[in-house]
């Protein structure tokens, strides 16, 4: 099993610098995603007033296909999706500091997969493109200046400059274990939005997190890189599952309000955090839980939802 799972990605490591005060909710990720989704579109849409489904350049569009990325193969088992995982995460710093200054520094990672690796350029102009109007609560926006961005630990671009064309892209490669694992514990860095039966689940079993995690990887790698969608072994792999016990679980549910561009609107998006551990045979169960690291699980994880790590394995 652990040589199926594969994937190729980068980190895009922003560093900003602020030209003056700016104010940040409790949760940074909604924030980010939304001056990026912002600074993207502004920087290739030609249609910026019309809505993508509206757009006649949707199926060729960088926009679309990383921020609106539609169904358009054939797989009739994912009829119910309208729109494609996106091909990156954000991950917000995990200061809880909400206010910056003039010289202040922010910083936070985009992660990039498969086919959106080649937009790498793209994300980056995206954030040059907002350095005037700013980052931040919406009343409360700072102008900076991108000073920084570094690809998978390399410096890329450089006070207005790109300094390299060719790097090497990270593979995940699953970690060898020479030792059964009967007990493992997961934490939950980031709001994770599960949905189980139509709602969102705030006690997860693990039944229910491995079939997030292969659902949501399958879907990554069907839309970003052609792979077939599914395996024969999902099923015995999530039946399997069904035997692994909670032994200790401390989680909470997190509301974060975010306020949408595009809808006009404040939403609210329900998550949980904490840590669960684990019981049973769950040596086969880690290559899909190390990816999980690098994917999230769940939903609005473009937002940075779902992050978790494992934390301790006996």
């Amino acid at each position: 099993m652990k040589d199926f799972f594969n994937l190729n990605y980068v980190n895009l490591d922003f560093n900003l610098k602020f030209k003056g005060p700016a104010k940040f909710p409790p949760y940074k990720g909604t924030t980010i995603r939304g001056a990026l989704g912002m600074g993207f579109k502004n920087t290739v849409c030609l249609y910026k007033k019309r809505s993508c489904a509206e757009c006649p350049f949707k199926e060729k569009c960088s926009f679309a296909y990383n921020f609106e990325t539609p169904v358009t193969k054939n797989a009739p088992v994912l009829k119910k999706y309208q729109n494609a995982p996106h091909p990156f995460i954000i991950i917000p710093d995990s200061e809880k500091k909400q206010e910056f200054y003039a010289g202040d520094n922010f910083a936070f990672t985009i992660r990039l997969f498969e086919k959106g690796i080649l937009f790498y350029a793209y994300y980056i102009e995206a954030f040059r493109h907002i350095e005037k109007n700013g980052i931040g609560i919406k009343e409360n926006r700072g102008k900076f200046v991108l000073t920084e961005v570094n690809l998978c630990n390399k410096p890329i671009f450089r006070n207005g400059d790109f300094l390299i064309e060719n790097f090497s892209e990270c593979v995940f490669k699953p970690k060898l274990l020479r030792r059964p694992i009967k007990n493992l514990t997961l934490e939950f860095i980031t709001p994770a939005k599960i949905i189980e039966n139509g709602k969102v689940t705030l006690k997860p079993t693990f039944r229910t997190i491995i079939k997030s995690l292969l659902w949501r990887y399958s879907l990554i790698k069907f839309w970003h890189s052609d792979h077939e969608p599914f395996s024969s072994f999902y099923k015995e792999l999530i039946h399997k599952s069904e035997q692994v016990t909670i032994s200790n679980l401390s989680i909470e549910p997190v509301r974060i309000k975010r306020f949408s561009t595009r809808k006009k609107v404040y939403m609210e998006l329900l998550g949980f955090m904490g840590v669960i551990t684990f019981a049973g045979e769950l040596s086969e169960f880690i290559p899909l839980l190390q990816i999980g690291e690098i994917i999230n699980i769940g939903h609005n994880t473009s937002f940075g939802f779902g992050r978790f790590k494992i934390i301790n394995m006996q």
